[in-house]
């Protein structure tokens, strides 16, 4: 026994000469041989598009139909019949008062998720900075933890408790509606049996009426049949067909009131079935209700408990001074994590639906297509309800090319803007102006080194009457617009990023140390450059984060883009 005492003992020590080894190891590891870090300022507006160019097919166009939208509210028209229109110019305006609430709305939550992400950056950075105590072997549970065990406890026992009484009531229930429906067959069968003596007796008392008998004694003898004699002397002189008629009427009715009556009792009988059977139902109900009374306070507790841990848990974050332990440490962070990376796709589908909500604006005015003559159509049903043009714009043979442009490019393309045009067959050069960008996407979409719909866009051209229908034209756009926003992006090489849960983060430095970053993201250039739109700004470093010691935690210093590349 002792042998194996000091075997143990011997064991023990060796493990835990292991694990502190590995431990000592893992923390001079995290401060040996810093991870280079490199300037995010070196990607900011180096990596952008003079220009972007589209390829599409020439289409004719002789006239352009305007509808009125029939849930829109027209604000104004902007031409009369016979107005010569150029493309581009505002021909009908829907309110937009609605739509511009709805858009100040939600650039209210936008910056409410703002809000939200900041605060839970610097919870981050607190936990981050956190010291924890080392793990025990049981973690004794919060006042508040405490609280919501028992009062879970407490629900699962009155909510075991609701079980027997509702199915108690609910077979009283199902009892008292059999015996409603056997009731109401009862009154049914007793109602006819009422109809049935009633009949009979009035047929006897038509009876009396008719041969002017006064009561059923008299009409009656004492027995029946008589002999010719008796009849002849009976000082009633009724004849033997009367005397037959009484006698069968006499037993309709008499069968006719014994129906009666054991209908009658019948019903009596099931009556009072139903009345316990209801008053059994309500005691049962009343048991039932009480039972859930007491479980919707159980739950009712269980909310309260659950609002004093959230309380609690808050004030752990807010607190420095909590002493948390490691395992406790580390599900915090990874939670806090996990709540920054939902506000930044928040924040990020948020600023998507903005953007939709601006087009929608956008939309609300109507442009001319191209230059033409304006024509109003005859004010009809089918225009109030938009099955056919309000405005029509007459053109003279309008050459246009429909190209289709990715989702990720539409915001570079702007109705009004100049563009140049190439024509593959004339070998000649024009110039042009968007007119229209569709609002759905192309069906058969388009070729991109990563995957996006597309949408056709019409470029009305100047000056193409030497071209012809379905001719191949290349459209390049100058995109002088956003070169100012351009010029601030910032687009890192996909290498320095990686993807996880849909989502793509960095390596970044803070506190002289890694801390993993996820980012808000846009368009992919050429499938090798990336644009980020949120989560890092100029002033950050960032790791090379498929590097080994890359990780979180690891201590890291700041080198040359030449380190990174090589030369």
């Amino acid at each position: 026994m002792k042998k194996f005492i000091i075997t143990l003992i011997t064991l023990l020590l060796i493990v835990g000469a292991a694990l502190g080894g590995a431990y000592i190891y893992r923390t001079k590891r995290k401060n040996s041989d810093p991870v280079k870090v490199y300037p995010v300022s070196y990607f900011v507006g180096n990596w952008y598009e003079s220009s972007s160019s589209f390829s599409g097919n020439v289409v004719v166009s002789d006239e352009q139909n305007i509808y009125i939208e029939k849930d829109k509210l027209v604000k104004g028209i902007y031409a009369s019949p016979g107005d010569s229109v150029k493309a581009g110019d505002v021909i009908l305006e829907y309110d937009t008062t609605q739509e511009s609430l709805k858009l100040d709305t939600m650039y209210a939550q936008l910056q409410v998720s703002y809000t939200d992400l900041r605060l839970a950056e610097n919870q981050l950075e607190k936990l981050n900075n956190t010291t924890p105590i080392e793990d025990d072997a049981e973690i004794p549970k919060t006042p508040a933890e405490k609280k919501l065990e028992e009062a879970e406890k407490a629900y699962d026992e009155a909510s075991e408790k609701t079980i027997a009484p509702l199915t108690e009531y609910n077979e009283a229930q199902k009892t008292v509606l059999e015996l409603k429906d056997e009731m109401d067959t009862k009154q049914k069968e007793y109602d006819l049996s009422v109809i049935d003596r009633d009949k009979a007796s009035k047929e006897l008392d038509d009876f009396y009426k008719k041969n002017n008998i006064a009561t059923c004694t008299d009409a009656v003898p004492e027995k029946i049949p008589r002999t010719d004699e008796e009849i002849k002397n009976d000082v009633y002189k009724l004849d033997k067909v009367i005397i037959s008629q009484h006698g069968g009427l006499c037993t309709v009715l008499e069968r006719a009131n014994t129906t009666y009556g054991q209908k009658y009792n019948a019903l009596l009988e099931i009556t009072e079935k139903l009345e316990k059977a209801t008053s059994d139902c309500n005691e049962k109900q009343k048991k039932y209700e009480q039972a859930m009374d007491v479980a919707n306070k159980a739950e009712a507790e269980v909310d309260k408990a659950l609002e004093e841990l959230k309380k609690e848990q808050d004030e752990q974050l807010e607190n420095p001074e909590i002493v948390y332990t490691k395992t406790e440490l580390a599900r915090a962070i990874r939670l806090k994590n996990e709540e920054i990376r939902n506000l930044n796709l928040r924040i990020q589908n948020q600023n998507l639906s903005i953007k939709r909500q601006e087009k929608a604006i956008e939309k609300c005015k109507v442009l001319a297509e191209f230059d033409g003559v304006v024509r109003f159509n005859e004010v009809t049903d089918d225009v109030y309800s938009g099955m056919s043009p309000a405005i029509v714009i007459d053109a003279s043979g309008v050459y246009s090319a429909v190209i289709n442009v990715d989702e990720l490019s539409l915001d570079e393309i702007y109705i009004g803007e100049q563009v140049d045009i190439f024509s593959y067959d004339t070998g000649m050069s024009y110039t042009g102006k968007v007119s229209k960008i569709a609002e759905n996407p192309s069906e058969s979409g388009g070729y991109y080194e990563y995957t996006a719909s597309s949408y056709p866009v019409s470029v009305v051209i100047d000056c193409g009457e030497d071209l012809s229908e379905n001719m191949w034209v290349e459209v390049t756009t100058a995109q002088t617009s956003n070169y100012e926003s351009l010029q601030n992006e910032i687009v890192i090489p996909l290498a320095l990023c990686k993807k996880e849960n849909a989502s793509y983060y960095v390596m970044k430095r803070e506190n002289g140390r890694l801390k993993k970053q996820v980012i808000s993201t846009g368009k992919i250039y050429y499938g090798t450059e990336i644009v980020v739109k949120a989560g890092i700004t100029a002033s950050d470093y960032i790791a090379f984060p498929y590097e080994k010691d890359a990780v979180e935690g690891k201590v890291c210093k700041e080198a040359d883009l030449s380190d990174l590349y090589g030369y």
